[in-house]
């Protein structure tokens, strides 16, 4: 009985911690497609304009409502860069899931913007 109660334990962390990898791979994905559209506006006005029209669709775009959010820094004109701090879904509960380092995604993607020569 106990090995298999461990055995159960394990397969359930396994299974969460790849659960845990593809939210984190998703998140990413999404944030970095954020950051291309955005990049790929040539002056800043309409980045500007491009940045908040993607933290509108962001967090619908993953499915994380509320629970996902985009941070803009545009301290160097040629490079967009966006911080995306998310709270991974999980099957395990919430505090369980930090210990393990699996609850939040935290993410800084830099994308430079192209120019034409």
């Amino acid at each position: 009985m106990f090995g298999l109660f461990v055995f159960l334990l394990l397969l359930l962390v396994a299974v969460n911690v790849i659960y845990a990898l593809y939210a984190r791979s998703m998140v990413t994905n999404a944030a970095l497609d954020s950051a291309r559209d955005v990049a790929g506006y040539s002056s800043s006005g309409d980045r500007d304009t491009a940045r908040a029209a993607e933290d509108a669709e962001f967090g619908d775009r993953i499915g994380l409502g509320d629970h996902a959010r985009l941070e803009w820094s545009a301290d160097d004109p040629d490079v967009v860069a966006v911080r995306v701090v998310a709270a991974t879904p999980s099957l395990l509960p919430r505090a369980l899931a930090d210990v393990f380092g699996i609850g939040t995604t935290d993410r800084r993607i830099l994308v430079r913007v192209e120019r034409e020569r």
